[in-house]
């Protein structure tokens, strides 16, 4: 890296370039929703979830119902699509909750923290080219 000049260009690139990452991670990451089975009770629960009953639950809440009950995990894309957190089935109170994850495989999470990581890495080579010449110099 010779000249302070050419520190400073990259100092500067590489910053705007980490924010726009940055940026584009808050705008564009894929969230992600997972449902999951927490506990029955035989009363209504005093937490602020959401009550539903399961026999006026659509076929596909119900299958997601079901699946968690039988320990699995499903993925959901959208928040609106998670089941209520409480579903009163035959007298019992099943207990849910909606846990929100970044989905990494996906390009439009992947792609921002990639070029976020670029900005970064370019920082950090100026940086460190600077503290080399004050040293030498």
């Amino acid at each position: 890296m010779g000249s302070s000049w050419t520190q400073f260009v990259l100092l500067f690139f590489g910053a705007s370039i980490m924010l726009a990452g940055v940026a584009g991670w808050f705008a564009l990451a894929d969230q992600d929703y997972q449902y999951r089975f927490v506990r029955s009770e035989d009363r209504q629960p005093t937490h602020a979830g959401s009550l539903g009953y399961y026999d006026s639950l659509d076929p596909e809440e119900r299958e997601l119902v079901d699946r968690a009950m039988a320990g699995e995990t499903p993925r959901l894309e959208s928040r609106s699509d998670l089941p209520p957190d409480v579903i009163e089935r035959d007298g019992e109170y099943l207990v849910f909750r909606g846990y929100s994850h970044y989905d990494w495989a996906n390009p439009r999470t992947f792609g921002p923290t990639a070029i976020g990581l670029l900005g970064l890495g370019m920082v950090v080579l100026a940086v460190r080219g600077d503290v080399r010449e004050r040293r030498v110099g």
